[in-house]
């Protein structure tokens, strides 16, 4: 949508863009002073648009100076210290997390929609990209599925339903089995009877799931803050380059003589430090604390091995969005286990692989179920900070005959 406002209007928000300390989110948002005008053979004006400029609007983004911005994530960083600090002095538990980078580049909220088409997260009145609390309560959600080798045998989907929409006292009724299966039906499928047996003999650890992360019909026992960089981060522009643009918008036949249309997009730079907090909330049930560790444990290991291995934001299978740590390695969690558990995650026709060679755009890869070794295609390497002996999940082209795997196709890294 396009807006027209008077020229003296334009001219102030053109020499505001030139002024130091501005705020990112309004310059991303609403002051884009780029548009240029569309006129017909006539001169009559038909339209408004960025024409090919999206990039330069970017790149003088990236060039600004965000100083102010920077003054105030550290006054908002220091508040939710203070926080953490009271909710301690309180006696509940807490945990702020500081030695967590990104490995490569991070993409939150690219698919929000905006004058400039792809999005970023950024705070709404201080200017500043982070990471939604709610995006960090679900990747550890997430992971705490992955990281336990009985309910990672579960699909996913069976695991999200019962945590969400299974009350506990109904299942103390007689017939557990004929009840869970008409509670957990989805898209006319019911669980198997042996996901039914895993969750009955396993519903101790799906209500320590629940109690943690809440459901619909109750609040969680941890709040989680949201993720705010140490600093303003350096800010680097990357392209999409759908080539089939005229087939998904237009139905046009998806051949090759349709022209790829570049899509510029703002990350958060790699090696880009950011601070997590979490807490106990006053709906905290202690008697969770007769696990092995507190729960506030748990958490950490969910959060910081969902950061570790499955990546936040977008663009995941690309490499975006995964975490890394500073010095402190987390010897706790089995990663062993974590491969394990992952593989019940695959979808048909994909495995794991680790690259062998590369050499120009050819990329040799050993597939490990079956030792096969097979071209891989539809990435780079280099722009994924991958090399030889680095593990991928790819999609294997297999010859129906033979049964034997022709090729394969990238699908994201193995966070291993």
């Amino acid at each position: 949508m396009s807006f027209l406002v008077p020229k003296d209007t334009s001219d102030i928000l053109q020499q505001n863009r030139k002024l130091p300390n501005r705020n990112l989110y309004l310059d991303f948002n609403k002051f884009i002073g780029e548009w240029q005008k569309k006129a017909d053979d006539n001169g009559n004006l038909i339209e408004f648009n960025l024409g090919n400029s999206k990039n330069v609007i970017f790149e003088n983004i990236i060039r600004s100076n965000y100083h102010s911005t920077d003054e105030l994530l550290q006054k908002v960083t220091a508040r939710n210290v203070e926080m953490i600090e009271r909710y301690k002095q309180l006696k509940y538990d807490t945990c702020f997390l500081d030695n967590l980078s990104t490995q490569w580049r991070l993409a939150v909220g690219v698919g929000s929609s905006g004058p400039l088409e792809t999005g970023m997260t950024l705070h709404h009145l201080y200017g500043f990209p982070y990471i939604p609390a709610s995006s960090i309560k679900g990747i550890a959600r997430a992971c705490s599925y992955l990281l336990d080798e009985n309910l990672s045998k579960l699909s996913f989907r069976i695991f999200n339903s019962y945590i969400e929409n299974i009350e506990t006292k109904k299942l103390d009724l007689p017939k557990q089995y004929e009840l869970l299966k008409e509670l957990l039906i989805y898209d006319n499928q019911f669980p198997t009877k042996t996901e039914l047996e895993i969750i009955i003999k396993f519903r101790a650890n799906l209500e320590i799931i629940r109690t943690v992360f809440g459901s619909q019909s109750s609040v969680g026992c941890i709040t989680f803050l949201d993720g705010l960089p140490k600093k303003f981060p350096k800010l680097e522009m990357d392209v999409l380059t759908p080539h089939y643009g005229s087939y998904y918008m237009n139905g046009a036949f998806p051949a090759d003589n349709l022209n790829p249309v570049p899509s510029f997009f703002l990350t958060v730079a790699a090696n880009t430090p950011f601070n997590f907090w979490f807490y106990e909330n006053s709906s905290s049930d202690k008697k969770i604390k007769i696990m092995e560790k507190p729960v506030i444990e748990l958490v950490k290991d969910w959060l910081t091995g969902g950061l570790k291995y499955l990546g936040i934001g977008g663009k995941t299978s690309s490499g975006y969005g995964y975490f890394s740590e500073e010095n402190d390695p987390i010897n706790h969690i089995d990663t062993t286990l974590i491969e394990q558990n992952i593989e019940y995650c695959l979808k048909k026709d994909e495995a794991f692989a680790e690259i062998v060679s590369i050499e120009k755009n050819v990329v040799n890869v050993k597939i490990l179920q079956k030792n096969d070794i097979v071209v891989c295609s539809q990435f780079r390497p280099d722009s994924l900070g991958l090399s030889v002996g680095a593990k991928i999940i790819v999609l294997l082209n297999i010859d129906k005959k033979s049964k034997k795997t022709i090729s394969c196709k990238y699908i994201r890294k193995n966070s291993n």
